[in-house]
């Protein structure tokens, strides 16, 4: 994706989708702010092929009444590339072309029979198919936050810190992180914000709160269908990977026993298949701690991926916050016992007494 891409109007708007384009964190902070650029991608298939494969605007796309199926989504406010932007930080939204025509698809009325359609090109049935009024605001495919500036970079790089977001083992450089929706990083660190807060720079405070409220603000409903979900000790397979942070405590079985590992790190792969890397302790002869990758993926039935929420417990892996009543009692007592193994100790065994066993043996 380009970098840089955007000079825009410092003017707070709205954006249709319920948050600002330009959002100042408080009164001492009018430097902190950022805008939103929505970008519409396009495969150029079938009628789409005369579509521009990539473009930029600063409202919310969708098509307009008259648009023909020939007609590319986009927004009305173009922007130009390769302008550098005041922002303290950039959203990108993307949007998939075709994906939002098939949603209008029921949408579009014809202007000739099937019989006249079946006999003309693809191309040209396309522009027969045309919106009788404005069509729905597009819902973004994917959003990220990227290009941090300034102070920001400065505030970022903290909440990277003291947050364990570990942005530094996925670029070389700070000015290449980004953060990817639904944002697990904020999402997981929202109690250490508030715990930690006198720990930041003053003046990073401003920014970190532009960035936090942004978030906060989008992913309102997301977070709290995630919480309630998680009150409830369930989890479903959108936020499976809400379910797992730095430093957990989780558990998992190895032989059929129940086992306790410290979460070091969580990579989240395709298809929401989780990666956590764990240490634990074993035995083969002498105590020591190993390394071991255990993988998290949702269950399936007959390759169908199961529907809805199920409870936490029924995962491979879990958090040890979210078993059951007793589960960390019932780890510390087995622990302790093996713990204790480490040292010999007099082990007192009173063997019974043998009674004589007597048999008479006639000889002929």
């Amino acid at each position: 994706m380009p970098k840089r891409v955007v000079q825009v109007a410092r003017e707070a708007t709205d954006d249709g989708l319920g948050d600002p384009q330009n959002l100042s964190a408080s009164p001492q902070s009018q430097s902190a702010s950022f805008v939103i650029v929505h970008i519409v991608e396009c495969l150029k298939l079938d009628h789409h092929k005369d579509h521009v494969g990539r473009s930029y605007y600063m409202d919310v796309p969708r098509l307009f009444a008259g648009d023909s199926k020939a007609i590319a989504l986009r927004g009305k406010n173009n922007i130009a590339l390769d302008e550098t932007g005041p922002a303290s930080f950039v959203v990108y939204r993307t949007y998939d072309c075709a994906a939002y025509q098939r949603l209008c698809e029921p949408l579009f009325e014809t202007l000739a029979s099937a019989e006249q359609r079946s006999k003309m090109p693809l191309t040209v049935q396309a522009h027969l198919s045309v919106l009788p009024s404005d069509g729905p605001l597009a819902a973004p495919e994917h959003e990220s936050i990227e290009e941090f500036q300034g102070r920001m970079l400065d505030a970022v790089r903290a909440l990277d810190l003291t947050c364990d977001w570990h942005l530094s083992s996925n670029h070389d450089h700070a000015s290449d992180w980004s953060l990817e929706a639904p944002y697990n990083e904020i999402f997981h660190c929202r109690d250490t914000l508030q715990t930690c807060r006198s720990t930041f720079d003053p003046l990073d405070l401003p920014y970190i709160d532009c960035l936090v409220g942004y978030v906060s603000a989008r992913m309102a409903a997301d977070y709290k269908e995630a919480d309630d979900l998680f009150e409830r000790g369930k989890v479903s397979e959108k936020h499976l990977p809400k379910l797992f942070r730095l430093h957990d405590r989780v558990v998992t079985k190895i032989d059929g026993e129940e086992v306790a590992a410290l979460c070091y790190s969580v990579q989240i792969g395709i298809s929401r298949r989780i990666r956590l890397g764990c240490r634990l302790w074993a035995f083969d002869g002498l105590f020591r701690t190993k390394s071991e990758a255990l993988i998290v993926s949702w269950p399936h039935e007959a390759d169908t991926p199961v529907l809805g929420s199920i409870p936490i417990t029924q995962l491979f892996v879990y958090p040890l916050r979210y078993g059951e009543e007793g589960l960390r009692e019932r780890l510390i007592g087995r622990g302790s016992m093996l713990w204790s193994c480490r040292f010999r100790k007099f082990v007192g065994y009173n063997a019974p007494r043998h009674v004589l066993d007597v048999q008479a043996v006639r000889i002929s």
